[in-house]
């Protein structure tokens, strides 16, 4: 396997994801019945955001290997980045269910926020190698 700078971000894009089903995007106080309890916010919160982030890094550790298939690659790459900002639109959106006013995003929600970070700069890797192929072939 051919080894280019693009495989190292798309290898934290994916670690970070995973690192998302351990720390917390949010915290606050959720109603159970009549009862107010500390709930954390993880990726596997709810079946969306455990469906989009799986994805994302399922998607980035399978992107690595499509190295040979840049056009494939690129393509796909942007697909993951536009899951991932989906991912933090649904967290948002799912802060909704905690009580207003006794929760905030905890800081480990800056994982989520650097993984489109980092899956821009690999698109934009994988598009400079892809126009590199193209000369050599020309």
């Amino acid at each position: 396997m051919l080894f280019r700078s693009q495989h190292i971000w798309l290898l934290l894009a994916a670690i970070l994801a995973i690192l998302t089903y351990e720390f917390p995007f949010y915290n606050g106080q959720m109603l159970r019945g009549n009862i107010l309890q500390h709930q954390n916010m993880l990726a596997s919160f709810s079946p969306i955001t455990r469906v989009l982030t799986g994805t994302v890094a399922l998607g980035c550790i399978v992107l690595i290997f499509l190295y040979k298939r840049p056009e494939l690659q690129w393509m796909l790459a942007i697909a993951a980045l536009a899951i991932s900002l989906c991912n933090i639109i649904v967290y948002f959106k799912s802060t909704r269910e905690f009580e207003p006013g006794t929760g905030a995003l905890s800081f480990s929600a800056l994982l989520s926020f650097v993984i489109p970070v980092v899956l821009f700069l690999a698109v934009r890797k994988i598009r400079r190698d892809e126009k590199l192929l193209a000369k050599k072939n020309i």
